[in-house]
């Protein structure tokens, strides 16, 4: 099945389902996620269901979590105002903006899903931007999620603190 990404095949038997080849590569290590159907959807991207009914969206050169195929646009990258790797002072309020967030989507429109983390305890959503929510703050590194249409992104940011 041919993406932007590249060509997708079933590569080696793994268990009751295939090992995921991109480009003529094993995905992942090999016995690692057995496959047993791959289908293009939401404006080309693929989507692929393992032999235990977990389903899997290929986006941004990496997996991501998924209900399964859907015709709609999917979160396909996430980018932050203040980089990857933003700094801000450790004696900041909560509520200080740490970045603003950037999500895209398969199709090119407008993001409609919703931005949460993988880790609160130092840091907040708010529409699309992550804010302090301790103070004094400690920076740290977490997982940045977009969620829509039933598939996600996910992303990692490190505040640090100066």
């Amino acid at each position: 099945m041919q993406t932007p990404d590249g060509l997708f095949s079933f590569g080696a038997v793994n268990g009751a389902g295939y090992d995921l080849v991109i480009n003529g590569i094993t995905l992942r290590a090999a016995g690692v996620y057995p496959v047993n159907l791959m289908t293009v959807y939401a404006h080309g991207q693929l989507f692929f269901r393992l032999t235990d009914g977990t389903w899997y969206a290929w986006t941004g050169n990496q997996l991501n979590t998924s209900s399964g195929p859907v015709s709609g646009p999917i979160p396909i990258n996430v980018t932050f105002s203040a980089g990857s790797n933003p700094s801000i002072p450790a004696a900041s309020s909560i509520g200080t903006l740490v970045t603003n967030v950037a999500v895209e989507t398969s199709d090119g429109s407008t993001f409609a899903g919703v931005i949460s983390l993988d880790n609160t305890s130092s840091m907040s959503v708010s529409g699309s931007s992550i804010l302090t929510s301790v103070s004094p703050f400690t920076g740290g590194y977490i997982g940045v999620i977009a969620r829509q249409n039933g598939s996600s992104f996910e992303t990692p940011i490190n505040v640090y603190t100066v």
